[in-house]
């Protein structure tokens, strides 16, 4: 039963390696269908989260971020974590990676899809300037979100292999379409960058600026809500506490690092302690780098437990408590992307003496006092006269000081998405399914003349193993094609999880498994990768109620790259019917049509249509190694007479004679 058509190669010869594009049809075809736009996927990169979570400043971000997106129920868009590693995307859950070995779903890309990199500068190094414009050319939107460009402007406060791997990066960001910074100083400092570094204006991408939010409120915190009392606080905590109370306090927070200006500020406290100022400096945050002399000069203060503190593992509840409870908060940084102890500071209603910064400047306007000079009498004698406008009741406060919520941030960032999205367009979806030239003389229906029937083609070559998934009842199908093609009984098998025992009335040259097809390998499902892999051409027949694109969109395509040819019902074409999201079934076409092509469809009439698009289809689908129609397109009405058969004998036909199924050649 087989033909020879001419030139094709046959099975076994190399896959193409073409991608579907992006634009499939021409401007003069008329389109005369629509179907609901998908929901706009935005899949959020964070990759360093996911290895290594520090619990500091950053990851607090990307985690409140996401959680905070999540939260926003308006239906334009759907939210994804993921990690990127060698130019691959990856779904990713709890941001952990439990085990190296671990298999984790691919991202598969369509146009209209949001690439929202939030991860912190050294994590995208998984990433290459290919990858991001390879996702430009699929009509998908890169947005970067920039925390500070500092290890450039800085490099003497970093190590060279940090300075280098972030000076890649910046150079992957500059690819991108938009770049989200977290205030206007950084967005100012990577305009000058562009300019430095010679990109032409028209390269620029475009950037944008939102102020980052924070909720550090005590109704708000995430610590709060699990009833922490200030009991629970060490005792080494509860004794710094009280001390407090006892002289004035001043209060440093972030992570020990050479440019947040803890040296001038240990400068400027033993400056006014020699001459007899009465305070306390309290420094909370974890050890950097580059600062052993800092640190040691800390821990071998003689003031060191009296009225000099060095909190390297704060909890919260104490950090919440030293904000409520200090006189001042010093941000002594030379230089900063945003500052987020200012806004927790104010949140909290406690005085800022911040160095005189751009940055700083922007966020705390009139409602800090400002000092300048890297000396310990620029920030002593600035500590000083605070000191004295506070006796006098006249020093700047952070009352009236506006800033964003968490919430009101995510707000501001789903706003942005919402302009910066460009929303699939629909003849991408109707592309999708263009019906590939193959002559009907060598199409071939197996099966009854109805339900469980299917068209296939006869190409060059034998297959080496049938599979038949979805089953219930009715196997006229098997029973047809292994009576045409002989293939070993022990390369034959049926898989159904639904069913007790398999019909052997239509055949017995089949092994029946009870197991579903699905995402994984267990004693109840199989995603049937141990086939796949060791298999070259295989023919796969496929109804399985919409699960079709759970397993396509697990199955590995070097996998997919092993069928010869198949028949599959594909369900819920239109929208989000069936257990799987519009956004998604799209992609698992995209997938699918890497390596094969389309060559014949017939629509289920059970399903109906959806503005005059079929609902259920069956495909018969070819590897291109074994047909390559190039160009051509199917000219013949369908459905064909004798070839298919209504599902529902009681209901009409679905006809296809339009396009994408029929193209009018011109």
């Amino acid at each position: 039963m087989e033909a020879n058509l001419g030139t094709n190669p046959p099975l076994g010869s190399s896959p193409g390696s073409e991608e579907i594009p992006l634009s499939l049809r021409s401007s003069d075809r008329q389109y005369n269908l629509s179907v609901t736009t998908p929901r706009t996927r935005v899949f959020v990169d964070v990759t360093t989260l996911v290895i290594r979570d520090n619990g500091t400043g950053i990851e607090r971000v990307q985690k409140r971020l996401l959680l905070e997106l999540k939260k926003i129920v308006q239906g334009d868009f759907d939210f994804f974590a993921v990690f990127t590693k060698k130019d691959q995307t990856y779904y990713s859950e709890n941001y952990v990676v439990q085990d190296k070995n671990h298999q984790y779903r691919k991202v598969q890309f369509i146009p209209g899809d949001i690439f929202f990199d939030i991860d912190m500068p050294l994590g995208p190094q998984f990433l290459s300037n290919e990858f991001v414009k390879n996702l430009k050319d699929k009509g998908v939107v890169t947005l970067f979100l920039l925390y500070d460009i500092l290890p450039l402007k800085y490099p003497q406060f970093f190590n060279t292999e940090s300075v280098r791997e972030f000076g890649n990066w910046l150079r992957k960001l500059v690819v991108a379409d938009h770049v989200l910074c977290i205030s206007h100083a950084v967005a100012s400092d990577l305009g000058l960058w562009l300019k430095e570094e010679k990109y032409l204006e028209a390269d620029f991408p475009l950037i944008s600026t939102i102020h980052l939010g924070s909720d550090f409120l005590a109704d708000q915190h995430p610590l709060e809500r699990t009833g922490l009392s200030i009991a629970e606080m060490t005792d080494s905590e509860m004794t710094v506490l009280n001390v407090f109370n006892e002289r004035p306090t001043f209060l440093m927070v972030g992570t020990i690092e050479p440019r947040k200006g803890h040296s001038q500020a240990l400068d400027a406290f033993d400056y006014l302690t020699s001459a007899g100022v009465d305070l306390n400096l309290v420094i909370i945050g974890r050890q950097g780098w580059y600062v052993d002399e800092i640190v040691a000069r800390m821990e071998d203060h003689p003031h060191s437990g009296v009225n000099l503190f060095w909190m390297k593992q704060a909890t919260d509840k104490f950090l919440q408590e030293a904000y409520k409870n200090a006189s001042a908060l010093i941000a002594a940084s030379i230089d900063e992307g945003f500052g987020l102890p200012l806004i927790e500071a104010a949140q909290h209603e406690l005085s800022v003496l911040c160095r005189d910064i751009p940055v700083f400047r922007e966020i705390m306007g009139k409602h800090a006092q400002y000092f300048s000079g890297a000396g310990a009498t620029d920030l002593g004698n600035a500590i000083s006269e605070w000191m004295e406008l506070k006796k006098q009741n006249m020093h700047p406060t952070t009352t009236g000081l506006t800033y964003s919520t968490w919430s009101q941030y995510a707000q501001n960032v789903f706003e942005l998405l919402k302009r910066v999205a460009r929303p699939m367009p629909l003849e991408f979806h109707h592309a999708l399914f263009e019906v590939s030239h193959f002559p009907s003389q060598f199409k071939w229906r197996l099966g009854i003349a109805g339900d469980g029937g299917y068209v296939i083609t006869q190409t060059v070559g034998e297959y080496d193993c049938y599979i038949s998934a979805g089953i219930s009842n009715e196997e006229s199908f098997s029973r047809d094609f292994l009576k045409e093609f002989h293939i070993n009984p022990f390369d034959c098998y049926a898989f159904d999880g639904t069913i007790d025992k398999y019909p052997f009335e239509y055949t017995t040259n089949i092994m029946f498994i009870k197991k579903n097809i699905g995402s994984h390998n267990d004693d109840h499902t199989t995603n049937l990768s141990y086939l796949l892999g060791n298999y070259e051409d295989i023919f796969l027949k496929m109804d399985i109620e919409g699960g079709e694109y759970l397993w396509l969109s697990t199955v590995e395509e070097e996998e997919l790259g092993n069928i010869a040819q198949m028949v599959i019902e594909f369900h819920g074409i239109n929208d989000d019917s069936w257990g799987t999201p519009f956004a998604d079934k799209i992609a698992c076409f995209v997938k699918l049509l890497r390596n094969h092509v389309i060559v014949h469809a017939h629509a289920n009439n059970e399903g109906g249509t959806k503005d005059g698009f079929p609902d259920i289809l069956e495909l018969t689908l070819i590897n291109k190694r074994a047909y390559d129609p190039g160009s051509r397109k199917n000219s013949v009405p369908l459905p064909i007479s004798g070839l298919d058969f209504r599902n529902n004998q009681f209901k009409n036909e679905i006809e296809l004679n339009f396009y994408p199924f029929v193209t009018q050649e011109i």
